[in-house]
């Protein structure tokens, strides 16, 4: 490849003598020659990315290894390993063997390959850098941080991406966009539930589930001191009576039934203690839940 201003002059020659050889035939394109008159000056002055843009585009117009060559070399010298990768895959298709793998061989370690596609959406545009990248195609980045930008149907996705040396990197739109850009019929019947309820299934109990709990208690505790006095009372029925046995029987029977609804109220009573203290979202609204539990 050439690396100074000799070669640069002896492959200049060697386009021109190319060009006058083509002008015999069908004329030359004259954007080519302004390209390659170009990227020459820009050579000359050192202004090496200049000259390889201008290369590349004075061999895109009018094919010639020469100019191709110079084209590679330019980028070389600018650091320019993306144009550069470019270029040598113009050369493998070309079959210009010598000249891919020199160039590939100053290229390759530098970029990584690009894969960018947008399935599922009507419009996508893709930007690494601020600059916008090929939907056909693969395309070549330095390696290193870039910045994406990412648009398909108009919904915006921003992120980081790290391209690595000699590796493929795909860029494509997340399931949350494609999902976005479907027509209303494809979309899921059922919508999300809304912010609020969410809110209410992810916390505590209601308060009205303490209420209820309190409330049964209540009506536990009333029973027992209703069924305790009912005792007493079988219980001084019998002393005045003891050789009643019927007396004796009931009063027992009382005496039972009264020590139960003692230990439900109590278990009633600790149960409310806990749901207040542990298990009862205090904010939370409350008629709808006291329908359900009455």
């Amino acid at each position: 490849m050439p690396r100074g201003g000799g070669w640069t002059t002896a492959l200049c020659a060697g386009w021109m003598v190319a060009a006058s050889t083509a002008s015999a035939g069908p004329p030359e394109p004259n954007a080519g020659r302004v390209a390659y008159d170009r990227g020459k000056g820009a050579y000359d002055r050192g202004h090496y990315a200049e000259a390889a843009r201008a290369f590349a585009e004075a061999d895109a117009l009018v094919a010639n290894a020469d100019v191709l060559e110079l084209a590679i070399a330019s980028a070389n010298l600018a650091d320019d390993p993306v144009l550069g990768m470019a270029l040598v895959e113009r050369a493998d298709a070309r079959g210009l063997v010598e000249l891919a793998e020199a160039g590939r061989h100053d290229f390759e370690s530098k970029v990584g390959r690009l894969d960018v596609a947008c399935p599922g959406v009507r419009t996508c545009t893709v930007t690494l850098d601020g600059v916008p990248l090929p939907l056909l195609g693969p395309s070549w980045a330095r390696i290193g941080e870039h910045a994406v930008v990412l648009d398909a149907d108009g919904n915006v996705e921003r992120f980081s991406l790290t391209v690595g040396p000699s590796q493929i990197t795909s860029i494509r739109p997340t399931r949350v966009l494609q999902l976005a850009s479907l027509a209303p019929a494809e979309r899921p019947s059922s919508p999300p539930a809304p912010a609020s309820e969410l809110r209410l299934r992810s916390r505590g109990l209601s308060p009205a589930w303490l209420a209820a709990a309190g409330g049964l208690a209540v009506v536990a505790g009333a029973s027992a001191v209703i069924s305790g006095v009912d005792m007493l009372d079988r219980h001084d029925s019998f002393e005045r009576d003891r050789t009643n046995g019927a007396l004796a029987s009931e009063g027992a029977g009382a005496e039972t039934r009264t020590n139960i609804l003692i230990a439900v109220t109590g278990a009633l009573v600790l149960t409310t203690v806990v749901i207040g203290a542990f298990f009862t979202e205090w904010n939370r609204p409350t008629r709808s839940v006291l329908a359900h539990a009455f």
